[in-house]
């Protein structure tokens, strides 16, 4: 499972394109669902990802 925030970034739409050229399923989710799904399903929290980005 590959899940996207619809940050509305250029990496995310070559990220989507080439997804969808190698024909995997893509489906748009709430940022709120995404964050709850890391944080209770890969023990990620927002600050662990601020850190990495910086």
């Amino acid at each position: 499972m590959i899940l996207l925030e619809p940050t509305c970034g250029h990496y995310s739409y070559l990220v989507q394109q080439a997804l969808l050229n190698e024909v995997y399923d893509l489906f748009q989710v709430e940022n709120k669902s995404v964050r709850e799904f890391r944080k209770n399903n890969l023990g990620i929290n927002e600050t662990q990802i601020q850190w990495v980005q910086r």
